[in-house]
């Protein structure tokens, strides 16, 4: 196979090097700061390489903004590059207004007129992105009844709302539930959540078939079962194909637990364990999973008499121990905020909540370069340091993860180096390789189009990622979703 760039790939490069100029016809280069580190306090104003340590960077979009608000639900749009927005409640209002975020160089809150048919104002619903389809679907929430409605909400030509019908075991008006996308069986997963009831929390599982006709499952996965819970966090680890659980509401009190749901053809729970210090019991905590340090990051929530401003991450690979993380600047005390993985800059975006009035402030938080990897494994208690191995070679970024259309590598090396990639599939033939890549000091991106060797597109499957760069290796496991 070819070992140079084709057609579909795009590197770009803090210094132009003529020897990645002459690989192929459809090579683009373009020129980024080495160190855009962003002065605390400052807002970010465009794409950047964050090379110091971690940090909260509060961000000032241009007016309008939207008004503040607490349970409510975003989600990261890939295709467009923002953050959408919906509903939630401010003081005693329920709202039912829809926003974008601008994610690139001049970020801007936009509301977006919709269709006349739409779900009305709630909160505690959820909303996930469909890449397959480039679609947003909407479940549940609490409008003065308990909702167990599906939408979806369209972008392109028009933003639209339309009101599915599933078949199936639907699932009962659920409130401040969890949401995820099951890239691998191309479903959405819904757990637990208050529902009418005595006893309003449950541990329930259900799942909404996202192609041809979509149909809710209630699943019975096996082993010991999570108590039930409303206003946890959940998310989807891509490296394991498994929810991961932390926190929420129980009937008579908090938690901090957490809990891992296969998703393969015999789902499964069992309960994790961390070691050392854990975070104090809550709900309303926002998090993403963050791809770069394969960990979950989870941020404030409220136990019933304090609200938090806490940052935790639990790294999901290696020893299992949750780790505090101090920053200089930290946004204020709040609960049922939003975040959202934001993976053309490797960022968490965190937006709104409560603490004692709804919130609309709008913050970055920057993970900084403190994490090294080795074999795909997370090295902790690394600091890097000008000379090491992980100083001078680093990658930065891969996402989004899944992805659809395309897939972006960032890396950035200190001296000038030489890379080796190679896409492999689970049987572990090599199905796209990039040998003799020349890294000038800066950095670099590269953008897989999904496509082989021999041009064809791969089809929708785990893949891994392999990247070489002196004594530097990585493994990476990533997702395809074809269209």
């Amino acid at each position: 196979m070819n070992s140079r760039p084709k057609r579909g790939d795009v590197i770009r490069s803090a210094v132009r090097p003529t020897s990645l100029a002459a690989l192929a016809l459809s090579l683009s280069l373009i020129t980024n700061a080495l160190d855009a580190r962003p002065t605390e306090g400052a807002t970010p104003s465009g794409p950047q390489t964050h090379l110091g340590p971690a940090a909260w960077v509060p961000i000032a979009p241009a007016s309008p903004l939207p008004a503040g608000r607490h349970v409510h639900t975003a989600t990261h749009d890939p295709v467009r590059n923002q953050m959408l927005l919906f509903g939630g409640l401010n003081g005693t209002t329920i709202l039912g207004d829809l926003w974008t975020l601008e994610l690139g160089t001049g970020p801007a809150w936009a509301q977006i007129a919709t269709s006349a048919t739409s779900p009305t104002s709630r909160r505690g619903h959820t909303i996930i992105h469909d890449p397959l389809r480039d679609r947003f679907i909407f479940f549940g929430g609490y409008d003065g009844a308990y909702r167990n409605d599906t939408w979806v909400l369209t972008l392109d030509p028009t933003p639209t709302w339309t009101q599915l019908t599933p078949g199936g075991t639907i699932p009962p008006g659920l409130y401040w539930h969890s949401a995820i996308l099951d890239p691998v069986r191309d479903r959405m997963i819904v757990f637990a959540g208050q529902r009418p009831g005595v006893i309003y929390e449950t541990n329930d599982v259900y799942a909404l078939s996202l192609s041809g006709g979509p149909v809710w499952t209630k699943l019975a996965p096996t082993g010991s079962l999570p108590t039930a819970r409303a206003g946890h966090l959940a998310l989807y680890d891509p490296e394991r194909d498994r929810m991961v659980v932390f926190g929420g509401r129980r009937y008579g009190g908090f938690l901090n637990d957490v809990w891992t749901m296969s998703l393969g053809a015999n789902p499964a729970w069992s309960q994790l364990s961390p070691s050392g210090p854990l975070p104090g019991v809550r709900e309303g905590s926002p998090g993403i999973y963050d791809p770069n340090g394969d960990r979950l990051l989870a941020f404030g929530g409220w136990d019933g008499s304090v609200v938090r401003n806490d940052l935790w991450a639990l790294p999901l690979s290696g020893p299992l121990a949750w780790e505090p993380i101090s920053t200089v600047m930290i946004p204020a005390a709040r609960s049922g905020a939003s975040a959202v993985y934001d993976s053309g800059l490797d960022r968490m975006i965190l937006f709104g909540g409560n603490n004692t009035q709804a919130l609309n402030d709008t913050w970055a938080f920057l993970r900084g370069a403190r994490i090294a990897r080795e074999d795909g494994k997370v090295a902790r208690g690394v600091t890097l340091s000008p000379g090491s191995p992980e100083h001078e070679f680093r990658l930065e970024g891969i996402g989004p993860n899944p992805f659809s259309s395309t897939l972006t590598l960032r890396m950035s090396s200190s001296t000038a180096s030489t890379a080796r990639l190679r896409i492999l599939d689970v049987t572990g033939r090599v199905i796209r390789r990039w040998d003799g890549l020349d890294l000038e000091p800066g950095s670099t991106r590269i953008e897989w189009d999904g496509t082989a060797g021999d041009g064809r597109a791969v089809s929708s499957g785990v893949y891994f990622l392999r990247v070489e760069a002196g004594a530097y290796s990585l493994s990476r496991k990533i997702v395809r979703l074809a269209r």
